[in-house]
């Protein structure tokens, strides 16, 4: 029983100390944690934490928790384009490789938010297809698209930060809302 209040107190410590940090970019966004619990065999809990930093883009009215070792090496890109007759918006979040004087960043996700009728129009051309994260109430869709492999040099530190990130965006997909909904 005292192992639980211990792991408890541990992890109401982890978040508030989240919290109190902040990152910007084009985007807000702020410190959070996002913690899982799981049992083993013993009954003991154990937990498998992934920092995260919030990006809410009040434009576009959603928000998602990105991985936080982002937080001193990513920015944000906004732009448009016209598919099937109506405005799909981009927001793309992009890595810099660390090397100066280099251009060396790389994309690492883009968020598009689009109409249904839009989506279900390029659902029909087939091909690959981003990850439908939502729709929301006013029945504009929101999709995600990543990184497919590292873009940067293998046994270079940014190589091993790419690894990194990439292995805890599945938190994008899990943290993902529309803010008024």
């Amino acid at each position: 029983m005292k192992k639980r209040y211990i792991g408890l107190f541990l992890c109401l410590a982890l978040t508030a100390g989240a919290v109190m940090g902040g990152c910007s970019s084009s985007g807000e966004t702020e410190n959070t944690t996002e913690e899982t619990a799981a049992e083993n065999d013993t009954e003991e809990q154990t937990e498998d934490t992934v920092q995260t930093i919030l990006y809410q883009n009040d434009e576009l009215g959603f928000s998602a928790e990105l991985p936080a070792l982002l937080e001193d090496c990513m920015y944000v890109e906004e732009s448009e384009y016209t598919a099937h007759d109506d405005t799909v918006n981009v927001v793309r979040i992009y890595v810099d490789g660390g090397e100066e004087g280099t251009d060396d960043d790389a994309s690492l996700l883009t968020f598009e938010e689009m109409s249904q009728e839009t989506w279900d129009a390029i659902q029909a051309e087939g091909g690959p297809l981003p990850d439908e994260l939502g729709v929301s109430s006013s029945g504009r869709v929101v999709t995600l698209s990543t990184v497919q492999s590292n873009p940067f040099a293998e046994g270079t530190e940014a190589a091993e930060n790419m690894d990194a990130i990439v292995s805890d965006l599945g938190v994008v997909r899990e943290t993902f809302k529309f803010l008024d909904e």
